[in-house]
């Protein structure tokens, strides 16, 4: 019996070749799917990030996160221009917000800025080289995000 039609065209080696495109095609959704499902499952063994978090950063570098709906109070003491002088900042957590409630700073910009809640606000300790700053969590949503300038 003849072949008709397109099995004129089509031999065994152009099979195999598309098989194996389609094979390759499917494993490359699959690996990396089955990868993420073992970074989420080894995730849940840790504490995960589920809303805005309260960030201090002391001399650039990051001192601590806590979560924005715990309410707690943060005391970040570290050496000061000399030896003998120690910085202090108290940093308050409390009802959704941040404010620094005290510093050793001769200025007080920092305790005079009051209360944060918005993702990306900050609190800036120039003289005892402290900053607290609002991030997003993975939960939370864009809503907390708000524009504070125009760009052209």
């Amino acid at each position: 019996m003849k072949k008709s039609g397109i099995w004129n065209y089509i031999k065994k080696a152009d099979l195999v070749l598309l098989s194996a495109f389609v094979l390759v095609g499917i494993l490359m959704i699959v690996v990396p799917l089955a990868g993420t499902a073992k970074e989420d499952a080894a995730a849940g063994d840790t504490e995960t990030e589920s809303g805005p978090m309260v960030v201090i950063y002391t001399d650039g570098n990051e001192y601590g996160r806590y979560p924005l709906d715990e309410d707690q109070t943060i005391t970040v003491s570290q050496l000061g221009d000399s030896i003998t002088d120690t910085a202090t900042n108290v940093v308050q957590i409390q009802d959704g917000r941040v404010r620094m409630e005290e510093a050793s700073c001769k200025n007080q910009v920092c305790v005079n800025t009051g209360w944060i809640s918005k993702t990306n606000e900050i609190i800036v300790c120039l003289p005892n080289r402290v900053y607290v700053t609002i991030e997003s969590g993975s939960d939370a949503s864009s809503s907390d995000t708000e524009m504070d300038a125009v760009a052209r």
